[in-house]
């Protein structure tokens, strides 16, 4: 919170790597880059969507990381809230992509 100074951690008992990346402009939200290889899978990132209600609940939007070598990052939500663009990543080093991919948040 700028005006108080005050950090929240929304998600406090995670152990995974996360990044937070786009938010909902009505702040309901905040898509987050997230690596679960610690423990499921092979080490890309996914993106979720964390709720900012303070549950701390993720909810998966793409699953490419069930895919070796694949996984989604650098997510930006529409100023309306409708869309999300985010890259596509094929190996290679970070922040490097293979493409753009838009989202359909209305469905």
């Amino acid at each position: 919170n700028l005006d108080t100074g005050v950090i929240t951690d929304y998600a406090p008992a995670s152990p995974f790597y996360e990044e937070a990346e786009g938010i909902d402009p009505a702040g309901r939200y905040v898509v987050v880059e997230r690596d679960l290889a610690i423990t499921l899978f092979p080490g890309q990132l996914d993106l979720w969507r964390l709720s900012l209600d303070g549950s701390g609940h993720f909810v998966r939007m793409t699953t490419f990381d069930y895919y070796k070598g694949y996984g989604a990052d650098n997510a930006v939500v529409s100023p309306n809230g409708r869309r999300l663009a985010f890259g596509l990543k094929i190996d290679g080093a970070e922040g490097e992509g293979a493409g753009i991919l838009l989202m359909d948040l209305t469905v």
